[in-house]
């Protein structure tokens, strides 16, 4: 499937009636009828996830932000009567999401709260994420699930264009119906008893972008000033890149409301495929998304050589490994990793890709981390050193309830390597997701309840597995304590590689 709604939304809580005072529900009367219809659009799109843009939630240092977390909650206070409202996460699309946006070159952190358990926590739910979900399915019933991703204002502006990109990319390959809205305010210096005080820019702004969205032409944003931006004092700027890069140009959009009731301006708008966008696929449906898969990357830092001159792509997941140094110089944080020379090698041994991991001592738990393809060197890593643990998402952990996997046809995994390094006891295993958590529970993880899914949306695209667990006498023996990491070194041939992790193997699918 694809994307099939997108919309630019307001925030704004006054958009709520219910929320609002008597004496203010007359306020955003346009915007809130609007919102009424954007909310009619939206369920005609039939949409089965919603991924929402927003500028208040987790703000991450030079990276966006995506929520892995099982469910996100939240309570609009301080109105007429607080406004509760509670979404489960799409996890498997916020991986493909996070993998896209990664492997497009564009820092993205996920990220979780509370819980060790991801599957089981709860993320905060801000107001940027809940306003628009009122009117778009956060009260329907289930809610529609929801994927929650921040930009990033001190990335380049070319990056959220990337990432809208990526975006689209991974809603057409998840096999769901997607909708996508930019929760935007735009302007925030329309009235001097406002808190950011008046700026004339702020309307100019709001102006230009009423005539964008107008003609269809949220690609001219680009052509802002910088200072222009940040005179205007919006919070919509970075949302609507990302939107252009998930619509491109080929997109309708159908202007509905704006007015500045306050100090900051609100506008509604909703977006449908154009002629000459790309519609849903007609593709039988699946039964989980899971089962087409965004290509290449398991979240290490990956060196490609080819023609003896080294070329690296990060890719972040579970324990995405940057900011390493090597033995002979420190590595300035957000460079590359440094790489073995291989330009004095044969042809046969230049192209090999090196992953770092570090488990941490953590009593009875252990984790599982899906690989690329089959090692030839399992190692205790000694040339890199891991300077900074970069994004560690979701590697699947011990908890409290076992999971059940089916068993009517009995595939058992294979161990295809075990190695002790310090502490660490490691078996590599090939197998399907359901072969390997099947082994896992065998040997004493406890996997979430989700555990299948993960296990098969990694299996599809590569059906080897890494599986460390901590021998805790061997780690009080020597020495290691809770939270000590041990690196470990793997080393892994091109040709070992399946079709979606080796570049000169994908395919376009039709």
């Amino acid at each position: 499937m694809a994307l099939v709604f997108a919309a630019i939304a307001p925030h704004g809580s006054m958009a709520i009636a219910e929320w609002c005072k008597p004496e203010e529900r007359a306020l955003a009367a346009k915007t809130r009828a609007a919102m009424e219809e954007l909310g009619r659009r939206f369920a005609a799109a039939s949409p089965e996830v919603t991924v929402v843009l927003t500028p208040h939630n987790v703000h991450v240092e030079r990276g966006m932000a995506i929520v892995l977390a099982g469910t996100m909650a939240g309570t609009l206070e301080s109105g007429a009567v607080p406004i509760s409202m509670r979404c489960s996460v799409d996890r498997v699309l916020a991986t493909a999401i996070t993998v896209a946006v990664g492997e497009a070159g564009v820092p993205i952190a996920a990220v979780s709260y509370g819980a060790n358990d991801t599957a089981a926590a709860v993320f905060p739910m801000d107001w940027g994420t809940q306003v628009p979900l009122h009117f778009m399915g956060g009260r329907d019933d289930p809610p529609k699930p929801i994927v929650m991703i921040a930009p990033a204002r001190d990335l380049p502006w070319e990056a959220h264009v990337t990432a809208g990109r990526a975006i689209a990319k991974a809603a057409e390959e998840s096999g769901k119906r997607v909708a996508l809205i930019a929760s935007c305010d735009h302007g925030h210096a329309h009235d001097l008893k406002g808190p950011y005080g008046f700026s004339p820019a702020s309307k100019e702004f709001d102006d230009r972008v009423v005539e964008l969205v107008k003609r269809d032409a949220l690609g001219e944003l680009l052509r802002f000033d910088r200072a222009f931006v940040s005179d205007a004092k919006a919070d919509s700027f970075w949302q609507m890149l990302m939107l252009h890069g998930a619509i491109g140009d080929r997109w309708h959009g159908d202007f509905l409301s704006y007015e500045a009731p306050t100090y900051f301006g609100m506008l509604c708008a909703a977006y449908s495929p154009g002629p000459g966008a790309r519609e849903p696929s007609a593709r039988p449906a699946r039964l989980t998304a899971i089962r087409q898969r965004p290509e290449g990357g398991h979240g290490y830092e990956t060196v490609h050589c080819r023609r003896g001159r080294p070329r690296r792509s990060l890719c972040r997941e579970h324990a995405a490994s940057r900011g390493l140094r090597g033995p002979d110089r420190p590595q300035r944080r957000g460079q590359p990793a440094p790489h073995h020379d291989v330009r004095g090698l044969p042809r046969r041994h230049r192209a090999l890709r090196h992953l770092v991991q570090v488990p941490r001592c953590s009593g009875q738990f252990g984790s599982l981390v899906p690989l690329p393809g089959v090692p030839t060197l399992v190692e205790k890593g000694g040339d890199w050193t891991l300077q900074r643990l970069l994004r560690e998402t979701d590697p699947v952990k011990l908890l409290r309830a076992p999971v059940a996997f089916g068993a009517a046809v009995r595939e058992d995994a294979q161990v295809l390597m075990q190695v002790k390094i310090d502490a660490l006891d490691i078996t590599v295993l090939k197998g399907g997701g359901e072969a390997v958590g099947r082994w896992a529970t065998e040997h004493g993880f406890r996997l979430p309840a989700d555990a299948p899914e993960v296990l098969d949306f990694y299996a599809n695209r590569s059906p080897i597995f890494l599986a460390a667990v901590f021998d805790a006498d061997a780690a009080k023996a020597k020495g290691q304590n809770i939270g000590d990491g041990t690196p470990v070194h793997i080393t892994i041939r091109p040709r070992t590689l399946g079709p979606a992790a080796h570049p000169r193997h994908r395919q376009e699918r039709g």
